[in-house]
């Protein structure tokens, strides 16, 4: 037991009105801080670019989307492969603008799709995309056919004029 001096002593003292609205002014401040951290958290993650690249099949909602992911896709002896791509979206369903630049290791067999322009560069052949306005989003759909060249391929998402994603995946022979 402490000794009823010692306790007398440490009474705590009312505060006086000045320092209570400080205090009260710190809180709120804090709290406010608090809420706005959350909220532009939020945002942000509601408009950061999702991207994903794989195997697509239709879906029955929103169009193509990535049923598996995969870095190596198998060329075809004839005929094309399996759709597969780049689907990407924006969480919040605003609109932005993207192109998707397609870069192959060698001159393509044939060219199909959106191509605005195709220009050999030291990584091999870019092939550049429209820059359109996705409501929400978009997918860069492709096949592979029995001419296409094997090696590392890459794909890369400008949203806004800005290097968003880059994918990087491999083409082998596929079984005869």
């Amino acid at each position: 037991m402490w000794p009823a001096r010692f306790l007398l002593r440490f009474q705590p003292q009312p505060l006086n009105s000045a320092v209570s609205l400080h205090m009260s002014v710190v809180a709120t401040l804090t709290a406010f801080c608090g809420l706005a951290t959350v909220i532009t958290a939020d945002f942000l993650w509601r408009n950061r670019i999702r991207a994903q690249f794989g195997i697509l099949e239709s879906g029955p909602e929103h169009g193509d989307v990535v049923v598996r992911e995969v870095r190596e896709i198998e060329r075809p002896s004839s005929g094309t492969s399996q759709p597969f791509g780049l689907r990407f979206y924006k969480p919040s369903g605003r609109p932005f603008r993207a192109k998707v630049v397609h870069i192959l290791p060698a001159a393509p067999g044939s060219v199909h799709g959106d191509i605005v322009f195709m220009q050999q560069s030291p990584r091999g052949y870019e092939l550049h995309g429209e820059d359109l306005e996705y409501p929400g989003g978009g997918v860069r759909r492709l096949r592979l056919s029995a001419t296409d060249p094997l090696g590392t391929y890459e794909l890369r998402l400008y949203v806004n004029g800005s290097l968003t994603k880059s994918v990087s995946y491999n083409v082998v022979a596929g079984a005869s």
